[in-house]
């Protein structure tokens, strides 16, 4: 019986010294403190990255012409125009039997000695 009472307060003691070492260290607030190290440096890289993202809006403006009003309709009359001329959009002209006309082009080429 007294082997038993003692395997107890042995296993007993075993079990309670990890628990006085975590209150002796504090891993816990190690733990705090490198989240707040991390979240300051984070907070540093963010306002660099604002910064620099502020610079290129900046320089974007600068660069940019002076911008007019957007005429949608102006762009959709203007492809519309380009469907309906087609013809003169074609550098390809076609006959309705398939052949082509209009001014011929020549190519002139170099012959190569492979």
């Amino acid at each position: 019986m007294d082997v038993v009472i003692a395997i107890i307060l042995v296993c007993g003691f075993l079990n309670i010294i990890p628990w006085i070492l975590l209150l002796y260290t504090r891993p816990d607030d190690r733990i705090w403190q490198k989240l707040d190290e991390d979240g300051s440096a984070l907070a540093g890289i963010l306002q660099q990255f604002m910064a620099r993202l502020a610079e290129l809006e900046d320089l974007g403006n600068s660069l940019a012409p002076s911008s007019q009003d957007f005429d949608l309709g102006g762009i959709i009359a203007q492809i519309f125009a380009q469907k309906f001329n087609s013809e003169a959009n074609d550098p390809y002209n076609r006959n309705n039997d398939g052949t082509f006309h209009g001014t011929p082009e020549i190519i002139e080429t170099t012959p190569t000695n492979d």
